[in-house]
């Protein structure tokens, strides 16, 4: 309800607040759309002889990848459903068009079936492998799901202000599920999968001077941190205070939930599942037995004053410890992720893991339902038990989806690439390449993406450098691909976004925007910062200063 004769600060601050979410589902079906979007467009990256050009490639990504999610998130958000199955019935349709195909090439390259035969027998051992990592030995899964969680951010942030963007999809005020609010989650869990913890790169010989390097890293956190607090007061921009505080934002809280895990890792811990569930169970209990809940809505005096420092900042402080839970359980799967994808050497090794992730999740299904039922319900304000259940549940469905779907495709692409252009094995720096990584790595594009932005803005070097195995290489020229683009340079990415977010609201009224305004509007919107972050990746240009 919007207050009457309120300013239009006010009114914008009315239009994101007092919200109950929408339900689990929901939300789940429209994070597939991503996934199944990725599906079809490597489905149809098959059909080109070669690699596409730029521009092409720009205009398929945008259009499979970005477009369905936005529209969903918008006009079409009453048709999600619709539209999940539009995008997966294309993708039985390009596979049997692949297969129709690969029937009428087969008759005509008999004579290289043998050959063909070889090679494939030759990669069968080591599909697995292709599948689960790029070509620089990078967990495949992990990426795509850092741009998803990139993309699905970026198109929420601008959306939630336009009235085409459904209410039950934008932040909570207590309790219930929102997509924007598994998009906080999502966004640590993100940096925790490959985190230097994740990664076992905080357990050398030289841990003290690692940890020390790991604390100093996340100034650039800091440093975001003050910029917004500073530019959102200075211009009397709209905020939501009961989110994190009066002060408090997110770029706080990850700096300090990166400080806390790099304390907890150093201090020996290395069994984080569990260390992650003490804190989460500990929380709750603090949350409900402690009156930590009563205090941290209703604030000292009870009628949800600010008066201090504290009091001001008390649910992004306090949610610290629900995040940093949260961030914990990502550390673990993703150091379990990292383990299996290197020794994963067939097939039967691949479903086993998805079956693995499968498992997990349901059980984290279950757990949420009890806890929902005889606990609390999710709320992100709080962080608590339920929320850190919800956003490890759907992150590792999500994950779960892209890994199934990769096994799809390259089961696809095994069989077409079997019958004809497998029979030719290429070379990549003096090793035979197999037709299915090859195409695999023309999909994705990870393969020039040399290492993964972490929380603490910690990066690989660009291609070019070092690599895994400490040889130096000639850097390939750039894939034609925009999650690659996104993963070179996420916080540019994401800080680009928001600049134009806030540009977009100084100049336009979007309270009383059409929907085919607002949607015209976020076409634009993405169509430019996706743009800018493909053209620096075309030329290579990674944007870091720390």
């Amino acid at each position: 309800m919007e207050p009457p004769n309120a300013s239009y600060k006010e009114l914008k601050e009315a239009f994101v607040s007092n919200l109950n979410g929408t339900n689990v589902s929901e939300i789940a079906i429209l994070l597939t759309i991503l996934p199944a979007g990725d599906l079809c467009r490597g489905l149809l990256g098959l059909f080109w002889a070669g690699s596409a050009s730029a521009g092409v490639a720009f205009v398929r990504d945008f259009l499979l990848l970005v477009l369905p999610y936005t529209l969903s998130t918008t006009v079409l958000a009453p048709h999600i459903s619709t539209v999940l199955v539009v995008l997966l019935a294309a993708a039985v349709t390009l596979t049997g068009l692949l297969l129709l195909l690969w029937r009428s090439l087969k008759c005509r390259r008999k004579a290289e079936t043998a050959s063909a035969t070889a090679d494939a027998e030759n990669v069968s051992d080591k599909a697995g492998q292709h599948l689960f990592l790029s070509e620089e030995g990078h967990v495949r899964c992990l990426t795509q799901f850092r741009a998803y969680t990139n993309l699905l951010t970026i198109v929420c942030i601008l959306a939630v202000d336009f009235r085409a963007f459904p209410r039950r999809f934008a932040k909570t005020e207590i309790h219930g599920t929102g997509l924007m609010d598994l998009g906080v989650g999502t966004f640590v869990l993100s940096n925790a999968l490959v985190s230097p913890e994740a990664r076992n790169v905080l357990s050398d010989k030289r841990g003290a001077r690692s940890v020390t390097k790991q604390l100093l890293a996340v100034w650039p956190l800091l440093l975001l941190g003050l910029v917004r607090l500073a530019s959102i007061k200075g211009m009397d921009y709209q905020e939501h205070v009961t989110e994190y505080g009066l002060h408090w934002n997110f770029f706080f809280t990850l700096a300090f939930v990166r400080v806390m895990s790099v304390l907890v890792s150093a201090c020996g811990v290395r069994r984080y599942w569990v260390a992650a569930v003490l804190l989460a169970v500990s929380y709750e209990l603090a949350l409900h037995n402690l009156g930590l809940k009563s205090l941290v809505l209703l604030g000292w005096d009870g009628r949800g004053g600010r008066n201090d420092l504290l009091s001001a900042n008390r649910e992004g402080i306090a949610s610290v410890c629900g995040y940093l839970a949260l961030y914990i359980s990502g550390v673990h799967i993703g150091s379990y992720l990292h383990r299996v994808s290197h020794s994963c050497l067939g097939l039967r090794d691949c479903v086993l893991v998805v079956l693995t992730m499968l498992s997990g999740v349901t059980m984290l299904w279950v757990a949420l339902l009890f806890c929902r039922s005889g606990v609390d319900n999710v709320s992100r304000r709080l962080a608590n038990l339920a929320f850190v259940l919800w956003s490890l549940a759907q992150s590792i469905l999500f994950i779960s989806t892209a890994m199934l779907f990769d096994l799809l495709l390259v089961g696809v692409t095994r069989l077409v690439g079997g019958g004809h252009a497998a029979s030719v094995p290429q070379v990549d720096d003096g090793m035979p390449v197999h037709k299915d990584s090859r195409e695999l790595a023309r999909r994705t594009g990870w393969s020039d993406v040399a290492g993964a932005e972490t929380a603490g803005g910690t990066s690989g070097k660009v291609a070019g450098g070092a690599d895994g195995g400490g040889k130096l290489s000639t850097p390939p020229p750039p894939k034609h691909c925009l999650l690659a683009a996104i993963n070179r340079n996420q916080l540019f990415f994401f800080l680009i976004c928001n600049l134009c977010t806030g540009l977009v609201n100084v100049c336009t009224d979007t309270l009383a925007a059409s929907d085919l305004k607002a949607t015209m509007t976020m076409t634009l919107y993405l169509l430019t910062v996706t743009l800018i972050t493909f053209v620096l990746h075309l030329r290579q240009v990674t944007l870091k200063c720390w």
